[in-house]
């Protein structure tokens, strides 16, 4: 990226921030559950969201760069079940409406912090006292994960998109030589390992969804590369 600036706010400036005019490429706001409500979620959270919101708009219209959040990353507590599922619910949709926001917004990106502390273990990402203390309650390890996936966003908007996933064919789009093997007997099913193959066409398929070309380079007879697709029942026939 040649020479790069980082500036770092004072904490508790969020509201600050985005109410003002920036020329950062890049403004990042990350924020923990407690920005949102202090113990656990309420019907409030939705307004708050909203505000925030409402926030991150005003910035986009004034300035020219990329907003990157966070969503709500929350391990629901509570002796009651209902009220557990009550407030698994009100973060479902907060983040619902956060995920829908970058969506919509061309210069806006989310990362997906829930994820990530899910992907450690919650109990293994956070420490409470980090909350407390420094009000930034994850471990080194999370941390590393969390610079990292704001890093993927940023690189994904700063070089070039990507335009095209080229593959093979045997052994990658099914298991199996089909020169060899015919396509009667090449693996593409449910059952392991034919169903690593099934699923990358799966994922192939929705990068096409996405804009992307799909492109196969093999060495097999076009005849013997067409039967498979006319012959057998698979994501991408």
């Amino acid at each position: 990226f040649g020479e790069v600036s980082i500036e770092h706010a004072d904490f508790g400036q969020v509201v600050q921030t985005l109410a003002g005019r920036s020329t950062a490429d890049f403004l990042i706001v990350h924020l923990d559950y407690q920005w949102f409500f202090s113990r656990a979620p309420d019907e409030a959270l939705q307004q708050r969201v909203e505000e925030l919101l409402a926030l991150c708009r005003q910035w986009l219209a004034v300035s020219r760069g990329t907003l990157l959040l966070n969503n709500i990353a929350f391990l629901p507590r509570s002796p009651v079940e209902n009220e557990r599922g009550k407030q698994a619910r009100l973060v479902a949709e907060a983040n619902a409406a956060l995920f829908a926001f970058a969506e919509h917004e061309s210069r806006a990106a989310l990362l997906d912090l829930a994820s990530i502390l899910a992907s450690v273990g919650y109990e293994s990402a956070v420490r409470e006292r980090n909350r407390w203390v420094m009000k930034f309650p994850y471990t080194p390890e999370t941390t590393k994960r969390i610079m990292a996936g704001y890093e993927e966003l940023i690189c994904n908007r700063s070089r070039a998109r990507r335009k095209a996933v080229v593959v093979d064919a045997d052994n990658t789009l099914w298991n199996g030589v089909v020169g060899e093997v015919g396509y009667e007997r090449l693996g593409i099913d449910d059952e392991f390992p034919n169903v690593i193959h099934k699923v990358l066409q799966h994922d192939l398929l929705e990068l096409r969804r996405l804009g992307y070309l799909i492109c196969v380079v093999t060495k097999n007879n076009e005849r013997d590369f067409l039967e498979v697709f006319a012959n057998r029942k698979m994501p991408l026939s």
